[in-house]
């Protein structure tokens, strides 16, 4: 994520805040309570800044996703997380990073 923001701040720009808002579409759980799967939508927007100074437009974007969580010992653990419409071909923001050990859809 470090390189990430490094080679971002090397096109002169950077983020100065950033705000999100999760609006919960669904939950399922299974018959044998095993997995709940979450249908959600992530709205956030950022706001960058250059040498220029802060910018007035701030970049956004909505996705629809669904996380899978397993039931374990210890509660519910992140398993999956993705796009809820993965036949969509849309690209992840680039400031979406899985949780280590989730694909990247």
């Amino acid at each position: 994520m470090a390189a990430r923001a490094k080679r971002f701040r090397d096109t002169g720009f950077w983020y100065i805040g950033a705000s999100s808002t999760v609006e919960i579409r669904g939950i399922k759980v299974t018959a044998d309570q095993r997995y709940t799967l979450v249908a959600f939508n992530e709205l956030t927007e950022l706001r960058l800044a250059s040498k220029a100074g802060p910018s007035d437009v701030p970049t956004m974007y909505s996705l629809d996703q669904t996380a899978r969580f397993v039931s374990t010992s210890n509660g519910w653990q992140l398993s999956e997380l993705g796009l809820s419409d993965p036949g969509s071909k849309g690209l992840l923001p680039s400031t979406i990073v899985p949780p280590p050990g989730i694909p990247r859809e």
